[in-house]
């Protein structure tokens, strides 16, 4: 599904590691050293009820995850982006 995207779209583990990106994604944004796709937010974003925290807790019980939030692009800005992740079991 990754592969086939023309979404800028990845594959995370529980923990918050990219394991797989679609092309417009390793394109548009710098993949984080860490591993970890929340890197890439805003600094502001990251402890806001609807990121980092609620992710994991939303994973963790198998919910979808919906939010909107500042993401840094390759070129070095923050674009604002809507995400979706769907716990796969």
């Amino acid at each position: 599904l990754v592969e086939a995207s023309s979404d800028g779209m990845w594959r995370a583990d529980a923990q918050g590691n990219i394991v797989e990106v679609s092309a417009k994604m390793e394109r548009d944004y710098p993949l984080p050293s860490s591993g970890d796709w929340r890197d890439l937010m805003h600094p502001e974003d990251r402890h806001t009820g609807e990121t980092s925290s609620a992710w994991g807790e939303e994973v963790s019980a198998g919910i979808p995850h919906f939010a909107t939030y500042r993401m840094l692009h390759r070129d070095g800005t923050y674009h604002w982006r809507q995400f979706r992740a769907h716990p796969v079991k």
